[in-house]
């Protein structure tokens, strides 16, 4: 595991707690960038001058730097922690705790977690997985480390904890209700239900409105600067200052959910652009169908009612709710005489029972099922990209070239979303943007 823990700072932080609460895309230690592509595999270093090095295949999110070691929440293991040193040596599990959030305070990792048995959580583990404490049972939005006490966002309000972790606060007003929040120089800066951006001092006092409602959703801070994607102009790129005055576009591009992370004078953000497509479900006759930023598609109840089987039946019965697995499954689908569902092993099916379990396909280590259907005989599914799979044969066909967010079926065409997701690096000082 990591070197000794004693040599690292009690104070020392793993990344900004802007970056960590925007998902933790990048990460600056010393010279080095390292960041990764929340909507592909990998976690690059990058140095001035230089070209992007892979040191890990793994899909990541919560980047944090401790010592010489990279943490990260690996999306290829459930987010489960990980870290990796680096030159991209040492790679290792850390904890089974699944990352939503991460901030590493000294030696310790401070990780919003969530799981069905406890719901949404806030642990912290020692970053040798050696010691791990629950700390409260509430949704955590932002980790927020401020004049040497430890803050957090959770359930829309502002907590603060005791020098003991054993009690935590609210912190301001009782109707200051906030939908995301930064700590800087003393001040809140937090984002309203309504969109609005207010900042206010650590006792709840000197309450103000910086920006209306209906513009701001998450946000980031460097220096002087507030950045944040703009609700009421598609998403695009703005700064303002942090007294409010100056709001200027930054770029065009639309900042995706992910957030803003900020690193040596330039911003990353990833930025979504849906394509949605109809194609035969044996993967001929394309039809371009828009391309905008779409949520989700569905094709009707009818279309529910095919691929659910006989599920309403069911419902009705007595005892119809039963576990009749236990497998960490990423997705599933059902029909009257099998269960189908991804894990990250691969694609299992079984009775409705949960007996006669028995592998479809494997998958590799980075690999992920995400979505499935079924459908004539054919298991749909999308890895990265839109498959479908005979369970009798073991044929296997690749329908789309691009990676599926979403799909249906319906009247013998499939119907899927492509994204074109660039990740994307602005130069702060000058707003020149690049893929990266």
């Amino acid at each position: 595991m990591p070197g000794d823990l004693r040599k690292v700072s009690a104070d020392a932080l793993g990344n900004t707690p802007g970056n960590s609460a925007n998902g933790g895309m990048a990460v600056q230690a010393g010279d080095s960038v390292f960041y990764c592509d929340p909507e592909a595999s990998g976690i690059y270093r990058v140095v001035p001058g230089g070209e992007p090095v892979l040191i890990c295949a793994d899909k990541a999110l919560g980047l944090n730097v401790v010592g010489d070691w990279i943490y990260y929440g690996n999306r290829s293991d459930n987010r489960r922690i990980y870290r990796v040193k680096f030159d991209g040596t040492g790679r290792a599990k850390v904890s089974d705790l699944r990352c939503y959030n991460m901030l590493a305070v000294g030696p310790w990792l401070y990780i919003a977690h969530y799981d069905s048995d406890i719901g949404q959580s806030l642990y912290r583990v020692r970053a040798d997985g050696k010691r791990k404490e629950l700390l409260a049972r509430l949704e955590t939005v932002a980790i927020l480390p401020a004049g040497g006490r430890m803050f957090a966002q959770m359930a829309n309000r502002l907590f603060v904890f005791k020098t003991d972790l054993e009690e935590i606060t609210a912190q301001g007003e009782k109707r200051t209700e906030m939908e995301f929040a930064l700590i800087e120089d003393g001040w809140v800066y937090y984002a309203s239900p309504e969109k609005a951006l207010f900042k206010m001092r650590l006792d709840g006092s000197g309450n103000a409105q910086l920006l209306a409602s209906e513009e701001v959703r998450r946000f980031n801070i460097d220096g002087n600067w507030l950045y944040y994607a703009n609700c009421a102009d598609q998403y695009k790129l703005y700064r303002v200052r942090l007294d409010g005055t100056g709001k200027e576009k930054v770029s065009d591009d639309r900042v995706d959910d992910f957030g803003i992370n900020l690193v040596n004078g330039g911003g990353y953000y990833t930025s979504n652009l849906y394509q949605m497509m109809a194609r035969n479900q044996d993967g001929s006759g394309d039809a371009y169908l828009a391309e905008e930023r779409v949520a989700d598609i569905g094709a009707g109840k009818e279309w529910l009612d095919k691929v659910r089987g006989g599920a309403e039946d069911a419902q009705s019965a007595e005892n119809a709710l039963a576990t009749v697995s236990r497998e960490d499954a990423t997705s599933f689908t059902a029909t009257d005489q099998a269960v189908f569902y991804g894990d990250a092993n691969g694609i299992y099916q079984m009775k409705h029972d949960g007996t006669e379990r028995t592998l479809v396909i494997g998958i590799r280590e980075n690999e992920r099922i995400e979505r499935m259907a079924f459908a004539d005989g054919w298991l749909y599914y999308v890895n990265s990209n839109l498959y479908r799979v005979h369970p009798q044969t073991g044929e296997i066909q690749r329908l789309s070239e691009k990676r599926v967010l979403h799909f249906a079926l319906q009247e013998g065409k499939v119907y899927f979303l492509t994204a074109e997701t660039p990740f994307i690096h602005v130069d702060l000082a000058h707003f020149n943007t690049s893929r990266v």
